[in-house]
């Protein structure tokens, strides 16, 4: 059926089940330690809520300190409170209004400035039509203001309403200004402005007020003056922006600011960028920049001024100011306005006009710069003294631990200190008084540690320690190998001995395991040691001959001598492998020795990690196979030789598609105990198409073998479904023939017997399979109730050929002189054939008369037509024939053989 022909018979895991027994016991005295420390933890219970208290009034006086800091701290820090008031406009309906800004999202100022508007003017109830001008991008400025009109012109053409403008930035006042066309007389707020030409211009006409800053640049080369005293020149950046004017008119009307430095004005609009990165790159060693706005250059390019910034601070070490933005980004310093209150501030004023307010009556707000911003590692990288900033400046990018920050902190942390001090005396009068009773609990506690992470029984760690070590970097990273020993014997000593002999045995091994050189050896199983070592082994390192000495020295306890059996699987740790991974390498080793028998050290190699993959999605696809029932049976035909009938056939497993073939997917199942359900799948199967047969009213349906597993020794309800099978499908019991293997009696023998009477109780014949084998016994043949006797291949492979074919002439003579009915396996060749018919062989089956095939081609072949052909080719010579150099292939066609 589903059985591998020769597979080794699995035995029972008795051991796991005693394992397991112990590990509970082991568990148990555990359990009863934590209990007798809970026992003296309550004991100590009185003094610990004493250490208690004492440290909740610690912890109070600490959170009381801390409470008068803060609020001292809190009582001396300027705070500047922002209270956006909810203004609302007076009438209905809802208002629109257009809200313009000169850059976007890309210049830092802007988000704010917009959170600033947007939310008193969402509050108010006024809805808002956003727009950016973005002139810091590489559009010409034309361009751009080209497309925001037509932009603003066509959505006006389709029905949008506005009652009032709100613009930030020279550039946006700029646009508005020039396209009155669009805005006609809508009042219009700006800020953010730095042109007081521009300004007075706008407010003169009667139509705009707002807020104009004032005063940054100078305050900037103020400060810039007691910063630089050794310069003497500073070079003014702008490029022709409305707010580059704005600024620079500013600062040219102002030359009471800085007047020991000269100043000199490029124009960056005029160059190109390599000529002004030539120009800052040579500027004098007395020389520093202030900039205005430098976004654009001759060729129309324009940039954000993130990026101006990161570029001149690129090209030069000397000090760059700016009269707004750019600190924290290589600009050491500059003035600071409050956008986001300015924004709100316009909304506001905006809200005052809609409701009435005549525009003519508001004058316009001129704001100086509240504080200057300075970038202390900027300073201190281009040659300043950060102590030389005005009082109150803002610094950023400070070191947490400079003196000018910590200087603050230094009395108020003496006193905590020394607060703290007092209660840690305080409480530690109440610790001395408990610490004995802790003693105590700390032995107990570390005894009970040790006990988790060592083997009660050897002292050696166990499997948590193991993984504990591989996990710690510092130890597992050192790991170059690991050897993992199963001692084979172990439950067979315990049987014999006595579980106590067995634990002395266990003993005398870990004792003698002490003495191998390895960086860490752990007992991680009752029958499982573990050496991880801090050298790659080799099949010739002294470290396994030594494990070899200690397996292959008996061990003699009183006046018993036993040896103490074992497979070694070593794993060295290859690349990318972690702890894991090695011990997983270790155990594939382990066990590929053992499902080889083999009795020496086996290294791992990857092909075994494949194997177990394969195995993995062989188990899965078996699962949804056979739960799906996508299980195929093939007949291979067995003819009589006498009269040249199809006397029966052998049902053979394979899988919808041939994804996996059956010297894959058997074992397989085997050892992951699907062979059962399988062979189920399977004898339903077969025992179906006999029915479908029968019921057709066929009289040629011959007798169905199906090959029997040892694991199905163990499938106590088979019989009984055999026999629900049958009955279900009005199938006679003699059409069956269960096919076994002296394997699968070997150590089974009691169970076997039952299930061979119960089967030829039921009708069913049975035949033993694979004589010629390894385990084959002419007294089990004698002794066991089949009627059949299958030659194996490996016979008709060796022995029919010339000069060699009396063998089997013996062997035929010996089984029928026992009685029983000979089945040739194999057969393939027409002389082979021959040799079967002149030796009295009964049945033959193999490649010559046909191959595994679905049933309706099976039941279908004609034997006698084959035989025709063969002596139409070859004659009845069974010598000096040409009939060696033929064969026939898979569809029954007679072809020449491949040359060797």
């Amino acid at each position: 059926m589903a059985s591998r022909k020769g597979a080794r018979p699995q035995k029972q895991p008795k051991q796991q089940e005693q394992q397991v027994v112990r590990s509970m016991g082991a568990a148990s005295a555990v359990e009863e330690e934590v209990g007798k420390s809970i026992d003296r933890s309550k004991k100590a219970t009185s003094r610990i809520f004493l250490i208690l208290r004492i440290i909740l009034f610690a912890l109070a006086c600490v959170l009381a300190i801390m409470g008068v800091r803060g609020f001292i701290e809190a009582s001396n820090t300027q705070t500047v409170s922002r209270v956006v008031t909810t203004d609302s406009v007076n009438g209905e309906p809802v208002r629109n209004a257009i809200v313009i800004f000169s850059s976007d999202d890309s210049d830092a100022s802007v988000a704010y400035e917009r959170s600033g508007v947007l939310n008193v003017l969402n509050r108010s109830g006024i809805s808002s039509d956003v727009y950016y001008l973005d002139t810091s991008t590489g559009t010409s400025a034309a361009a751009i203001d080209k497309g925001l009109y037509e932009f603003i012109r066509d959505k006006a053409s389709s029905g949008m309403s506005c009652d009032a403008v709100v613009v930030s930035g020279d550039e946006a006042l700029s646009f508005v200004a020039n396209h009155r066309d669009l805005f006609g007389g809508l009042p219009t707020v700006f800020f953010s402005v730095e042109g007081a030409s521009l300004a007075g211009e706008v407010k003169d006409k009667g139509y705009a007020t707002g807020f104009l800053e004032k005063g940054g640049p100078s305050l900037v080369l103020s400060n810039a003056e007691k910063l630089l005293p050794a310069y003497k020149k500073v070079i003014v950046l702008v490029d022709g922006s409305a707010s580059s004017k704005g600024l620079l008119d500013q600062l040219e009307a102002d030359k009471s600011a800085a007047p020991s430095f000269e100043r000199e004005v490029w124009d960056v609009s005029k160059m190109t960028r390599d000529e002004l990165a030539d120009k800052v790159a040579n500027l004098g060693s007395d020389e520093f920049i202030m900039l205005l706005s430098a976004n654009r250059d001759s060729a129309g390019n324009g940039y954000t001024s993130t990026e101006t910034v990161y570029f001149l601070a690129g090209l030069t070490r000397k000090p760059i100011f700016s009269a707004f933005g750019g600190v924290g980004e290589g600009v050491s310093g500059s003035a600071f306005f409050d956008r986001e209150t300015e924004g709100a501030n316009s909304a506001k004023l905006l809200i005052d006009m809609l409701n009435g307010t005549d525009v003519s009556s508001l004058a316009v707000t001129e704001l100086q710069p509240e504080t200057c911003v300075f970038d202390v590692q900027q300073l201190m990288l281009r040659g300043m003294n950060p102590d030389l900033t005005p009082e109150g400046s803002a610094l950023i990018n400070e070191s947490s631990f400079s003196w000018r920050v910590l200087r603050p902190f230094v009395q108020p942390t003496l006193f905590l200190l020394g607060a703290v001090a007092c209660i840690v005396g305080f409480g530690f009068i109440g610790f001395r008084r408990s610490i004995r009773s802790n003693r105590a609990i700390i032995a107990s506690r570390d005894e009970l540690q040790y006990r988790l992470y060592h083997d009660v029984l050897t002292n050696l760690p166990n499997r948590i320690a193991l993984e504990q070590y591989l996990a710690d970097p510092k130890s597992g990273d050192a790991v170059r190998s690991v050897v993992r020993i199963h001692a084979d014997n172990l439950s067979d000593i315990n049987d014999a001995y006595g579980h106590s002999f067995g634990d002395e045995v266990i003993k005398i091994v870990a004792k003698r395991l002490e003495n191998a050189k390895a960086a860490l050896i752990a007992r991680t199983a009752e029958d499982e040691f573990t050496l991880l070592l801090n050298e790659r082994l080799k099949p010739e390192s002294s470290v396994l001959s030594h494990l070899e000495r200690i397996f292959a020295d008996p061990i003699i306890i009183g006046d018993n001598k036993v040896e103490a059996a074992a497979t070694i699987g070593i794993a060295n740790r290859e690349k990318g492998m972690s702890g894991a991974d090695l011990i997983v390498a270790g155990d594939l080793a382990t066990n590929f020795a053992s499902d080889e028998n083999l009795h020496q050290p086996v290294f791992y190699t990857d092909d075994m990690l494949k194997d177990m993959e394969r195995r993995l999605e062989i188990t899965e696809y078996l699962k949804q196979a056979i739960a799906e029932e996508r299980v195929v049976v093939l007949w291979q035909p067995q003819v009589d030789t006498e009269n040249l009938t199809v006397y029966g056939y052998e049902a053979l497993c394979r899988l919808e598609g041939n994804k996996y073939f059956p010297n894959d997917f058997i074992p397989v199942a085997e050892m992951s105990g699907l062979v059962n359900p399988l062979d189920r799948v399977v004898t339903k199967k077969v025992i179906e198409q006999l029915g479908v047969w029968l019921k057709e009213g066929r009289k040629d349906v011959g007798v169905a073998s199906i090959n029997f597993s040892a694991a199905q020794l163990r499938d106590k309800g088979y019989c009984d479904f055999l026999a629900e099978q049958l009955a279900k499908n009005k199938v006679p019991a003699s059409l069956l023939k269960i096919e076994i293997t002296e394997s699968m009696i070997l150590g089974n023998e009691e169970e076997a017997d039952k299930l061979f009477a119960r089967l030829r109780s039921m009708g069913i014949t049975l035949a033993l399979d694979d004589f010629g084998t390894g385990y084959s016994s002419l007294y089990r043949m004698a002794n066991r109730p089949v009627d059949f006797v299958k030659l194996d291949k490996s016979l008709v492979d060796t022995f029919m050929v010339p000069g060699k074919e009396g063998f089997i002439d013996d062997v035929t003579r010996l089984i029928h002189g026992l009685g029983k009915t000979i089945v040739v396996e194999g057969v393939e060749t027409y002389e082979q054939y021959q040799m079967c018919l002149n030796f009295g062989c009964d049945i033959i089956q193999g490649y010559f008369f046909a191959r595994p095939m679905p049933a309706e081609e099976a039941i279908s072949l004609d034997p006698n037509t084959v035989i025709a052909e063969a002596r139409a080719k070859f004659g009845d010579k069974t010598r000096n024939g040409n009939w060696s150099k033929y064969d026939r292939d898979e569809h029954g066609r007679w072809k020449k053989k491949p040359k060797e």
